[in-house]
């Protein structure tokens, strides 16, 4: 079964849930309230959950625009959740600019957990516009100090790992460009890479089209689902692909929940979800 974390157009609304067992038709749980809320002076923008062996939930998301903090919370029964915390993962860097849409994916060789996001810098010679960053955790309490994780040499943001068999894939938005004019960029791209710290390969054309990103990907029955909305529309999009290469636009069969912002897709159990279907 699959879970969808999200937020609304208010970033002080909080997170919500659906939950599907094929990736096309989703149900909102909770009856559509959020079952995480930002504390005081915080927001909550781009939610990414991940299911631990243990099977505590962890999610991660943008607490503000501007900010050197993650923020974090867990939960084991996805309605009751920890006291958020706020990791003060680029706290030592004084230049940084945002820490926004974390993700978290298991690392089977290092036998941990790897979070990255997207930060930018300001330094007085100007702006070094947002790169991936990765830290590394084993208990999700001590986080290692960050360390470049992706740099194509442009700007890139939403970055979402996927483990598979063979190593990892990943989607991430080619920033370039502007939100409000035509941009032959701000658009996704695919790659491919063997372990942590190996190169990426394989980095796509643009495979969706312009003014997209919130990329986030999933597999079932070998075939690999990409989730990813309008950068100003909004609009919530699905294409499907047997073999990471070649896409085939499938929004049109899937059903996402009303109001849904930068949706991010995990892997549970049936028994997680069952209950609080």
């Amino acid at each position: 079964m699959f879970l969808m974390s999200y937020f609304k157009s208010a970033p002080a609304a909080g997170m919500f849930l659906a939950a599907s067992d094929y990736l096309y038709d989703w149900h909102i749980l909770f009856d559509g309230r959020p079952v995480l809320t930002p504390d005081e002076n915080h927001i909550m923008r781009d939610p990414s959950l991940i299911r631990t062996s243990d099977g505590v939930f962890h999610v991660f998301f943008t607490d503000n625009w501007e900010s050197r903090t993650i923020g974090h919370s867990t939960s084991r029964n996805l309605f009751e959740w920890s006291r958020i915390k706020h990791i003060p993962l680029m706290a030592h860097h004084p230049d940084a600019m945002n820490c926004w849409s974390p993700s978290a994916f298991y690392d089977r060789e290092a036998r941990a957990y790897r979070l990255i996001w997207s930060t930018g810098f300001f330094y007085s010679y100007g702006v070094v516009e947002n790169r991936i960053w990765m830290s590394t955790t084993r208990d999700f309490v001590d986080f290692s100090k960050p360390e470049p994780f992706f740099d194509p040499d442009y700007p890139i943001i939403d970055a979402f790992v996927l483990p598979t068999h063979d190593g990892y894939r990943m989607a991430f938005k080619d920033d370039r460009g502007s939100n409000t004019e035509r941009s032959d960029y701000k658009a996704i791209r695919t790659c491919r890479f063997r372990h942590t710290g190996s190169d990426f390969v394989d980095v796509s054309e643009l495979i969706t089209k312009e003014q997209t990103g919130a990329p986030s990907l999933a597999v079932q029955n070998g075939r690999y689902f990409l989730f990813y909305e309008g950068v100003t529309d909004h609009v919530n999009r699905l294409s499907v692909s047997d073999d990471f290469v070649n896409w085939h636009d499938e929004t049109a069969l899937a059903n996402f929940p009303d109001e849904c912002r930068h949706a991010s897709i995990a892997e549970c159990l049936s028994s997680d979800v069952r209950r609080i279907w």
